[in-house]
């Protein structure tokens, strides 16, 4: 608690670093934790049966998780109760009942404040406890996720998709910290009820079975409920990645569809995915709103059907009989109103969640990747029918590098009938060049993947012997300098790196670049042309030492005089001693290659050198012709994508100054993604209602809430009063007077009148808040949609901030800001109702109650401040992202350790401030309980030096109100914290929709073209200057 205070101190005075952060636990690193339970599932892997992924999970963390609801029970079962026995012993102190006694009244009222103190102090602990199981098993998860995805074979990369993985390791990987939170109450709460049973007994008799058959009733209705939020989940998941992957795909091709004026037809078919979305999302805030609903009228349910079968069994009602089934019922609120249902709902939600994280570990791998990762080693495919000739033999005997293939036949996965190439039959040794040639679609890149072991080998044999260099034809780059780019995890040479730049042709680009080869490059870096992409990924490909080096198309995204320089300085002077495969279109190259593999349809059509083919009669140009046409259409077909640095791991070596920069310029720093600090502005919640609701909405959704607080109220000041008389009529001897009749009438109003009020309230609350998520998606759409292409060229295909708006904090605005919103505000309500009735009652509370508001909005300002800055914020899913992108790539370089590595960085750095998060939450709740106790103990005193002037009704009253303070007032400010920090995706959805547009998609009236325009295409140049993004050198 003093180190928390300490780091909230911290953060009032600055805005907190990530330096000044904690680092993450061994005990929690990534790395152990993943071992713990891969262990587990490879057992489960060899066993006969079919692998279980839920009792790997339950063997590696169930015993630790389990251990935790022993001091949950002490707490639910000793101390709640305890509580609850003391109000109750002082309600019969103060009805002068002869069995009590001064002395006991007085422990009794110490233990009320100690049972708090004690309530607090465990809660907390077992709270901060479970969410650090709760991160285990996230964390635990997420890795063996990202092992298995560098693992998989293409067959079963066809079979998911980047945003569906994506989708689960950020959002349903989540519901492993809600279940560690709730899944106490499943065992505790049936427990606390035999208990509450057997200490109404004295008092209800028989009576009290019927609010426990009411609670039994309630247990399978929320198992269908859990059922029925299994199914909606199980859905909007689906729908949800649909989405994503669309949207993935518009962001990627937005300056193809804004050339051909495709925003209308796309954002149709976004339309389509969010309204089928939209619906389940509606669903699913329905039946969370009548759980809403049930769960805030459900106690006083009970306690109005446990009165009403006493009453009919001829039974009078008393002060003591009263206020006992309150505050025994009100000690069960918790553990199985909310959380026991809660418990169910992440109990459904976490067995689709686990089947869908199942279902994914279980797809196929591909096999030899870990046996050859980063060394120099001999990679072997064989198919069932091997056909070795003499020549291969002695190849194979005099164990030469090279790539060496007999008659292979591959296809890209399993499903399909035809190989993807035939009998496809070759030897490249060190010193030899193979261009390989052919029309699209012919297998050219086929061919390298094959080589790589990245597709399926039908029959037919294939070897690979030494290490192999890949530059693929998708152009890759992750978030770092341009010269880290280049390195990819090798050590810095000077000599070596400057003869790869001038061979690639990157040293005049260099000069223009605003801080030289250590610009950075990728989404928060300098936007890279076609053409430097792919020399790029050359330059990695040629500085890596390997003996094989397979280059797929790298002269199709460059100009003809720099293909020529790139060909002859990489291929012919570079590469003159390896073994190396170019696939091109460059017809006009070939004549120094040593060998040409003409492809057409998966077969080979003849290979070769260039006068050998030219004697056979094969026209090599007639395959040039039949390509999509010139280089530059054919780079649309280039994808590049940016990632999060690995700056971390890649060691950069010598600082020296290249020989090549005219100027001197440090190094680029990544740019920070823009952190809102303070608080929300209220512009930001004015903008969020206005988007969901008009006038009358809001004033409806108001009343409705003031109306169920004033009725709930209202039932415990009825009961005050009911209890009054009776107690009155008995010191009178005449109890016959009180109208029992008229009493359960009113009573009976208010109860369903609480429960229509609270239904009313969570519907419209709900409806107000899917009209907002609703029109803000669809604002910042239409926004996308007419923004300027720089917005999208400075951070193409692996941009995670403009994808985020549509999938995380799209995810925030439907489904988790309406409920902790809707929380927040009915505590809210629930703490000022106490404490204006309280006041009623006694107006001498009123000044305690102050100043209890008062310190606890203090409390929230501090952690406001620390809670955004410790937000966690490292990019764990930009770096799962790249490695989606440049999967072939990291594979052919042996890089997959490496890339495990940073991701085991990222997730220890995600842990630990997510769990101090956690503990600031928890932080914040002990001080804010530690007031209300204060005020608890205020309440007590005053009850106790008062006791003469003061009604037996209203000391019921004001203690059950008092504890109920001290259980809501934490949970009240942290709902308020959590709802200010899920505004803040509101705030950055809000600001993607105020960015400039382009101009209109249709001209004005006055200023429509001819119906015949254009009659000739025309494009005038004149005085035009051109520079780089953000470029010092004007």
């Amino acid at each position: 608690m003093i180190w928390m205070w300490s780091l909230f101190i911290r953060a009032h005075k600055k805005d907190l670093e990530f330096s000044d952060l904690y680092r993450c636990s061994k005990s929690d690193e990534t790395n152990r934790v993943r071992q713990k339970l891969q262990i587990k599932w490879d057992k489960q892997l060899r066993s006969k049966n079919k692998p279980s992924l839920y009792w790997a999970l339950f063997a590696s963390f169930g015993p630790e998780l389990t251990i935790l609801y022993i001091p949950y029970a002490i707490r639910e079962l000793v101390l709640n109760l305890l509580q609850s026995y003391c109000i109750v012993y002082l309600v019969r102190y103060f009805n002068n009942d002869p069995n009590t006694s001064q002395w006991w009244a007085t422990w009794a009222a110490v233990g009320i404040v100690v049972a708090a103190i004690g309530n607090m102090l465990i809660e907390y602990l077992n709270l901060v406890l479970c969410n650090k199981v709760g991160v285990r098993i996230r964390a635990a998860c997420c890795a063996l996720i990202y092992h298995n995805l560098m693992h998989l074979s293409h067959t079963s990369l066809g079979k998911t998709t980047g945003s569906h993985i994506l989708n689960i390791m950020s959002n349903d990987i989540n519901r492993f910290d809600e279940f560690a939170l709730h899944s106490r109450s499943l065992f505790v709460a049936p427990l606390q009820a035999a208990i509450v049973i057997y200490l109404l007994w004295s008092h209800l008799r028989w009576a009290c079975l019927t609010g426990m058959g009411i609670l039994v009733l309630f247990i399978p209705f929320q198992v269908l409920m859990g059922r029925m939020f299994r199914r909606v989940r199980q859905k909007t998941a689906k729908l949800t990645d649909s989405r994503i992957r669309l949207m993935q795909e518009i962001i990627a091709g937005m300056r193809v569809i804004k050339m051909y004026a495709w925003e209308q037809p796309f954002a149709q078919l976004v339309a389509t995915a969010r309204k089928s979305e939209m619906k389940q999302i509606r669903y699913s805030n329905f039946l969370k709103g009548v759980n809403h609903a049930i769960y805030y009228s459900i106690i006083r349910v009970i306690i109005y059907a446990c009165f009403l079968t006493y009453i009919f069994m001829g039974e009078k009602l008393s002060a003591e009989t009263t206020f006992a089934t309150i505050a025994y019922f009100n000690a069960m609120r918790w553990s199985m109103a909310k959380n026991a249902p809660l418990a169910i709902t992440a109990l459904s939600e976490l067995i689709i969640v686990i089947k869908r994280i199942q279902n994914f570990l279980l797809l196929e791998e591909m096999s030899g990747l870990d046996e050859r990762e980063g060394k120099d080693n001999e990679a072997f495919i064989s198919g069932e029918n091997e056909i070795i000739l003499g020549v291969m033999e002695n190849t194979l005997n005099n164990k030469e590098n090279g790539v060496f293939m007999d008659k292979m036949s591959v296809r890209w996965n399993s499903e399909t009938t035809e190989p993807t190439l035939r009998d496809i039959s070759l030897s490249v040794k060190p010193g030899e060049l193979l261009a390989v040639v052919g029309s699209v679609g012919s297998g050219k890149s086929s061919l390298l993947m094959s080589i790589l072991n990245e597709i399926s080998l039908v029959s037919g044999r294939v070897v690979v012997r030494g290490r192999v260099s890949y530059a693929p034809q998708e152009s890759w780059a992750f978030i770092a300098s341009v010269r880290q780019n280049i390195l990819f995890g090798s050590q810095y040479n000077e000599e070596k790196y400057n003869r790869v730049v001038k061979a690639c042709a990157l040293d005049t680009d260099f000069k223009l670049m605003p801080f030289g080869d250590k610009t950075l490059v990728g989404e928060r870096g300098l936007a890279l042309s076609g053409g430097q992409k792919a020399r790029l990924n050359l330059a990695r490909a040629l500085y890596h030492s390997a003996d094989i080096y397979l280059l797929d198309d790298p002269l199709s995204a460059v100009d003809t005089h720099v293909a020529k320089h790139i060909y002859q300085k990489c291929c012919v002077e570079y590469l003159k001693d390896k073994a190396t495969i170019l696939v091109t279109h460059q017809i006009q190259f070939l004549k120094d290659a040593q060998q040409i593999l003409v492809l057409n349809d998966g077969e080979c059509v003849a290979i070769g050198s260039y006068t050998q083919l030219k004697e056979r009669g094969i026209d090599l140009m007639a395959y040039h012709r039949q390509t999509d046409g010139p280089n530059d259409s054919r780079s649309v077909k280039r994808r590049s994508s940016v990632t999060p640095s690995i700056v971390s791991i890649i060691t950069e070596g010598s600082d020296v100054t290249d020989v090549w920069e005219p100027i001197e310029v440090g190094e680029q720093e990544v740019k920070a993604e823009l952190k809102m600090i303070g608080s929300v502005e209220t512009t930001v919640y004015m903008d969020y209602i206005k988007a969901g609701a008009g006038p009358l909405l809001v004033v409806l959704t108001i009343l409705f809430i003031i109306n169920s607080q004033v009725i709930y109220q209202g039932s415990d000041y009825w009961l005050r009063l009911w209890s009054v008389l009776l107690v009155t009529n008995e010191m009178s001897k005449n109890p016959d007077e009180v109208d029992q009749t008229f009493n359960i009438i009113i009573y009976t109003s208010l109860i369903i009148g609480l429960f229509v009020s609270a239904l009313l309230s969570t519907i419209c609350f709900y409806i107000m808040c899917m009209r907002s998520s609703v029109n803000l998606y669809n604002r910042i759409f239409c926004a996308l949609l007419r923004s300027p292409i720089h917005l999208f060229e400075s951070s193409p295909i692996g941009n995670r901030r403009i994808l985020n708006r549509f999938s995380k904090d799209t995810g925030i605005a439907d489904e988790l800001l309406p409920s902790v919103a809707f929380e927040f505000i009915i505590d809210l309500s629930f703490i000022i109702g106490s404490l204006v009735l309280n006041a009623i009652v006694s107006w001498f509370l009123i000044f305690p109650a102050i100043l209890l508001l008062i310190l606890v909005f203090i409390c929230r300002y501090f952690y406001i401040r620390a809670a955004r800055d410790i937000k966690p914020r490292s990019p764990v899913y930009s770096h799962v992202n790249t490695t989606l992108c440049g999967l072939t790539s990291i594979r052919a370089f042996g890089a997959q350790h490496m890339f495990e590595r940073q991701f085991e960085v990222h997730q220890n750095d995600n842990t630990s401030t997510y769990f101090l998060f956690v503990c600031t939450s928890r932080a914040l709740g002990v001080l804010t309980d530690t007031i209300c106790i204060v005020y608890l103990s205020a309440v007590i005193v005053y009850i106790m030096t008062s006791s003469d002037g003061i009604p037996v009704g209203n000391i019921g009253l004001l203690l059950t109100s008092a504890i109920t303070l001290t259980s809501l007032s934490q949970s009240c400010v942290r709902l308020s914290a959590d709802t200010e920090s899920y505004m803040t995706a509101v705030e950055r959805v809000l600001e993607y929709t105020a960015i400039k547009p382009e101009a209109e998609l249709e001209s004005t009236p006055d200023r429509i073209p001819p119906k015949d325009w254009p009659q000739m295409g025309e494009i005038v140049f004149k005085d035009m200057s051109l520079q780089y993004n953000e470029s010092p050198h004007k």
